[in-house]
């Protein structure tokens, strides 16, 4: 990876929230390709229902300055790793409405948006954003939290493909548990997402969660946890 562009993708494919059955090295080698002989589409999964790539983006370093010394002069790359990634035939891309803090709050939702928008309507619609909605103290209620989906669907694009648990809060404020699974519910069944899912839970809570779910008629269609070669 000698491409500016290229190093920055690196750490977003190790990161990545959906790897199966993937040939990593097949995959840089088609990333790092000549963009004329890119395939223009790779294998589909079903994520929910949702026809999405093998290998998912994941977008936390887009807006981190903390962990990852983002600066808003890196948008450009950013713009160009995003577009090299949609002609290697990825469409799933992985974001949270934490991944930014202070005056970027959500910037990686913002950017996710802002890069869609520039693609043809064709190549648009084909795109899947997942993103994570983040258990803040805060957000006690489901209404709360269907607001939050609202407003990360909003910054990626006005559609939002999957609604995702950041973390499950029953070690630390367990009666803040059923309010989130209810804002899930709530959010699938006025359809402001197609699909929801969790992230970092545990089996004994996923366990319970999609017994909840599935009692009331909504799938889960994934947990997200960690798949790091960096952890």
């Amino acid at each position: 990876f000698t491409h500016p562009t290229q190093a920055w993708l690196l750490p977003f494919l190790l990161g990545t929230c959906a790897a199966v059955d993937v040939d990593l090295g097949a995959l840089f080698r088609q990333l790092a390709s000549p963009a004329q002989s890119r395939p223009t589409a790779s294998r589909r999964m079903r994520l929910g229902g949702l026809p999405v790539s093998e290998m998912g983006i994941g977008t936390w370093a887009w807006g981190n300055q903390l962990v990852w010394g983002y600066e808003e002069g890196m948008d450009e790359e950013l713009r160009e790793t995003f577009q090299m990634c949609v002609d290697a035939g990825v469409n799933l891309f992985d974001t949270g409405d934490s991944y930014g803090t202070g005056k970027l709050e959500a910037q990686s939702e913002k950017l996710l948006g802002q890069f869609i928008s520039e693609l043809p309507p064709a190549t648009r619609d084909e795109i899947q954003v997942a993103t994570k909605l983040a258990t803040y103290p805060w957000r006690l209620t489901p209404g709360q939290f269907v607001d939050a989906a609202k407003a990360s669907r909003q910054r990626v694009g006005g559609r939002l493909a999957v609604g995702q648990l950041h973390w499950s809060a029953s070690n630390y404020a367990p009666w803040q548990e059923k309010a989130l699974w209810d804002g899930l519910r709530a959010m699938y069944e006025q359809g402001v997402v197609e699909a929801v899912g969790t992230s970092n839970y545990g089996p004994k809570q996923l366990k319970k969660v999609h017994a909840y779910l599935q009692g009331h008629g909504v799938p889960l269609a994934s947990n997200q946890v960690q798949f790091s070669l960096l952890s």
